[in-house]
């Protein structure tokens, strides 16, 4: 005879396992499904692609493997219903469908509860592979690799002549996320994902392949060549300190110190040299009104006709419709705020905040993701960004899959 409560929970567990496929799947078709043929912008094809990850999360909800929280998904109905509102009170009469599966995708991922799924070893291989393509496809970009560039060039351009001026003039590693604000917030998750699991890491071989593959993207960071990226290698920079700090104490910081001294003293010119290049490049594009914060929160840029209505009416968004003078998804108030209001962004935070308070169990990450989408939505709204929006459910299982291992509860892959 089965043992009825074996049974149970060794579908649980397959149930959990499994289910990690509706979190990669639809992750792998929203980063690599094309945008472009033969480097002609086709709007329609993001829209498929979202339409097709969303259908594979979808499928993901019904067969019960990804659970609904029914708390989360109220708030993500009420949000919902208020840009329907908001539609319909809106002054213009355009509408853009195409504005809505953006918004259904976000409240979608934010509805649900992972909190109990894991990821197979064969399932953390592919998550390893997809980190190991894009840190290849860095390199190619940055080494100006002519046949990877006209590639990306034919079916990766989501936004008129941004290309040319990312990828073959300034030769930013951007690849599919296409701006390079998206591409620094998706590089820093990675470069810290792979610092933290490196820590960790039995064997020494793969200790320092993820702690080189941490740096690989930290650099990358810098050769964005934008404000995000700037301030989030900062950011990692720091990190590393404080962990080389934490690791070795006062000799971490004085061996530090004695080799900055050394390479100082003997490439001084070298060093000036890049110091002062790396220097002027921040000054070039924190001051640039055509990228960075300037561009987004100055009233003379194109978003100027969006703080327009947004100063003008705070509360009253404009829902789905669209105007030749408005500007969408730069920042928070020309996206969320433009379209739901300062009422609607709230909903936004609630969601956002609920979504990775209950998922992650180590609280304190759930608060500095949470803190962490506040600030990008400074520099673009993730959330509704189609390359970026699935990788949230996908750090939510490897932070949980880190606290398994910190409590012993699995061991290293």
């Amino acid at each position: 005879m089965v043992d009825t409560a074996t049974s149970v929970h060794y579908t649980t567990k397959t149930q959990s396992e499994f289910s990690g496929w509706f979190i990669i799947i639809p992750l792998l078709i929203a980063l690599f499904f094309p945008t472009s043929i033969n480097g002609v912008i086709n709007p329609h094809l993001s829209l498929i692609g979202n339409l097709i990850a969303l259908i594979v999360f979808f499928a993901g909800i019904m067969i019960g493997s990804l659970r609904l929280s029914l708390t989360l998904f109220a708030i993500s109905l009420a949000f919902m219903l208020l840009l329907a509102v908001m539609t319909i009170l809106s002054p213009f009469s355009q509408i853009t469908l195409g504005a809505v599966v953006p918004y259904v995708t976000f409240l979608s991922v934010c509805s649900i509860n992972i909190k109990s799924v894991v990821f197979t070893k064969a399932q953390r291989r592919v998550v390893i592979f997809l980190i190991i393509i894009l840190l290849i496809s860095c390199f190619l970009v940055v080494f100006d690799f002519k046949p990877f560039i006209a590639f990306q060039e034919s079916y990766y351009q989501m936004f008129p002549d941004l290309f040319d001026f990312m990828m073959n003039w300034a030769k930013k590693p951007v690849l599919m996320f296409a701006t390079h604000s998206v591409a620094g917030f998706a590089y820093f998750l990675i470069a810290l994902i792979l610092f933290i699991f490196a820590r960790i890491a039995d064997s020494k071989a793969i200790r320092y392949s993820l702690f080189l593959a941490s740096i690989s993207f930290s650099v990358f960071l810098v050769l964005l060549l934008s404000n995000t990226g700037f301030i989030l290698f900062v950011v990692m920079l720091l990190i590393y300190l404080f962990s080389m700090f934490k690791a070795f104490g006062v000799w971490g910081w004085l061996i530090s110190l004695i080799v900055l001294v050394a390479l100082v003293s003997i490439n001084i010119d070298v060093i000036t040299t890049v110091l002062s290049f790396a220097w002027d490049s921040f000054i070039t594009v924190a001051s640039s009104k055509n990228n960075g914060l300037l561009a987004r929160f100055t009233l003379d840029s194109r978003l100027a006709g969006s703080y327009e209505y947004v100063f003008n009416s705070p509360f009253v968004g404009v829902g789905f419709t669209d105007h030749p003078s408005l500007a969408f998804g730069d920042n928070l108030l020309s996206e969320y705020v433009l379209r739901a209001g300062f009422l609607g962004y709230l909903l936004v935070l609630i969601l956002v905040f609920g979504f990775f308070y209950s998922n992650l169990k180590l609280k304190t990450v759930a608060i500095l993701l949470f803190i962490f989408v506040i600030l990008s939505d400074l520099g673009y709204p993730l959330f509704v960004a189609l390359r970026f929006v699935f990788i949230f459910p996908l750090i939510i299982v490897l932070s949980n899959y880190y606290y398994a291992l910190k409590n012993r509860e699995h061991g290293i892959a």
